[in-house]
């Protein structure tokens, strides 16, 4: 389940109006599975579907964090790439799905991205090394020394 434990719409994710979306982040369940048990509801008994869908979008408050989250990005693309890299990949841990209704990621996938942040890293750390023993980096280190 989710830890902040916090209902919210998320428009963004959403086909309507994002209430399945909130549903499913909430639960820690897959947005298809989410969708399939409205649309089982919703073929089943209408009126109910329609009442609670409904009751649900205008009771539940939109999920900001989403904004916020691709305004950031949007803002750290213009900015430098060790503020965008160190962003990227300390915002979010993977989370490995166990089940087939569980969201998250299958531990291929996680694995695979895993591995890139490992690759990305690794190649910031080279370009860190490779300014560090230049001699660029002494002569400057030596007139902030004057």
């Amino acid at each position: 389940m989710n830890k902040d434990r916090r209902l919210y719409r998320i428009p963004s994710q959403g086909r309507f109006a994002g209430v399945c979306a909130g549903i499913s982040k909430y639960f820690g369940l897959e947005l298809w599975l989410v969708r399939i048990l409205f649309f089982t509801v919703l073929v089943t008994n209408p009126f109910i579907f329609t009442l609670s869908y409904v009751a649900l979008w205008f009771i539940l408050d939109k999920d900001t964090s989403v904004e916020q989250h691709k305004a950031r990005r949007k803002v750290s693309n213009f900015s430098g790439l060790s503020e965008q890299l160190s962003s990227q990949y300390h915002e979010q841990p993977i989370e490995v799905k166990r089940t087939v209704w569980q969201s998250g990621e299958p531990p291929v996938r996680a694995f695979a991205d895993i591995t890139h942040r490992y690759q990305v890293l690794e190649q910031r750390l080279q370009r860190m090394e490779q300014y560090v023993t230049s001699t660029e980096f002494t002569l400057s280190r030596e007139i902030n020394r004057l």
